[in-house]
């Protein structure tokens, strides 16, 4: 009757702690959905979200944003340089067949590295602005926005004798205060169809050349953590197999132009 007695008590005190401690789990499941879903609010915000340009408002607003061109070459575009690990490299890659490339700067690296960019314009490549820095521009206000890309194009205006013409912000994110503030510098939007990354970049850039098409805006990196030797490696091949399948390596300009 004890063993009993004291069994039982021992299962309703296991059971009360298991039930407390289903409750404990629950208010901590509770709490992380919570937390995942005010993370959620303020990461994935609705398409709403800065859909108008900003204020004042007056004469008309619209703006272009490129994907792909209508022109008969491709183009090759380089993010987040210049960076001396890899933009030397890339710039040999495409001057051993003759191909040129757009290449959307930052402005911190622009001034860490003039000789680089330099180098790029002399040898016929264009130069494009990504920002003072890789800030995510749908988090910028329209001042920080006007003070970003005025001053990248500063940057490079005072390095090769001319502005720039495009812009590509960090991560291809973009609303409409990003296009107002573009659009008031001077500057297109140019975005990318295709893509090859830092990463298994030997099939990837096979896979892309078996279906690339005139008119792609291929997007690669010089800077920053994506580029690799795999990269380079992948590069080496994918530039003058491009060449001999008859499509041209031209800036983006270039093919905006000859649409």
């Amino acid at each position: 009757m004890t063993g009993r007695v004291a069994g039982s008590t021992v299962s309703r005190r296991r059971a009360v702690f298991v039930a407390g401690g289903s409750a404990i789990a629950g208010l901590a499941v509770g709490a992380g959905v919570a937390g995942a879903a005010d993370n959620y609010e303020s990461d994935n915000r609705p398409p709403s979200y800065r859909i108008s340009p900003p204020s004042p408002r007056s004469g008309d607003f619209g703006a272009q944003v490129v994907w792909r061109t209508a022109g008969p070459g491709v183009a090759l575009t380089f993010d987040d340089g210049p960076d001396p690990r890899w933009t030397p490299r890339i710039l040999d890659i495409l001057a051993a067949a003759d191909a040129r490339a757009t290449f959307f700067v930052l402005r911190d690296h622009v001034l860490a590295h003039p000789e680089l960019v330099r180098r790029a314009a002399d040898a016929g490549h264009e130069i494009g602005v990504h920002g003072a820095d890789h800030w995510d521009m749908t988090r910028l206000t329209s001042v920080q926005l006007d003070r970003s890309m005025a001053d990248t194009k500063r940057a490079v205006a005072d390095l090769v004798g001319r502005e720039p013409v495009l812009m590509r912000p960090p991560y291809g994110r973009f609303d409409a205060p990003v296009l107002h503030a573009a659009r008031s510098h001077d500057l297109q939007l140019i975005l990318w169809s295709d893509w090859l990354p830092g990463r298994n970049s030997a099939s990837a850039s096979a896979a892309l050349l078996a279906q690339l098409t005139p008119g792609a805006v291929i997007l690669c990196h010089d800077g920053r953590g994506t580029p690799s030797e795999q990269m380079v490696s992948a590069l080496r091949t994918f530039v003058p197999s491009c060449v001999a399948k008859g499509l041209r390596l031209a800036t983006v300009s270039e093919l905006l132009a000859e649409r």
